[in-house]
C-alpha cells in the first residue's frame, strides 16, 4: 500500500509522474504530483529534471528525500530552455545611436 508522493515546481505534473512511473517501473496510481504556484515560468519548467531521481532514493531509503540546488547549481545543471532561432536587425544612426 505504498504511495509515492512527489512535490515539484513544474508546470507538467502529469508528465512528472507518468516518467516517473515509467522509470521506476513503479504503478502510475500510486503515484501524487504536487506542484506549488510556479508563476511566471513562460513554458521554463515543461520537462523532468532529477524527479526520478529524488523518487529512486526515497523508494530505497524508505523515507523522504529532498534534491535543493543552489543559485550557481540550478544555473548550471538544471533548467534549460527550449532551442530557439533569433532573427535581429539592428541599425545605427549617423549620430551613433543605436
Amino acid at each position: 500500500n505504498e504511495r509515492l508522493i512527489i512535490r515539484t515546481s513544474t508546470q507538467v505534473p502529469f508528465h512528472v509522474r507518468r516518467i516517473v512511473a515509467e522509470v521506476l517501473n513503479f504503478p502510475l496510481h500510486k503515484i501524487r504530483v504536487i506542484k506549488p504556484r510556479v508563476g511566471g515560468a513562460f513554458g521554463g519548467k515543461q520537462e523532468i529534471l532529477n524527479e526520478e531521481l529524488v523518487a529512486a532514493v526515497t523508494i530505497r531509503a524508505g523515507r523522504p528525500a529532498r534534491l535543493e540546488f543552489t543559485r550557481a547549481e540550478e544555473l548550471y545543471a538544471a533548467r534549460s530552455r527550449h532551442p530557439q532561432i533569433v532573427t535581429l536587425k539592428i541599425g545605427i544612426n549617423a549620430d551613433h545611436t543605436i
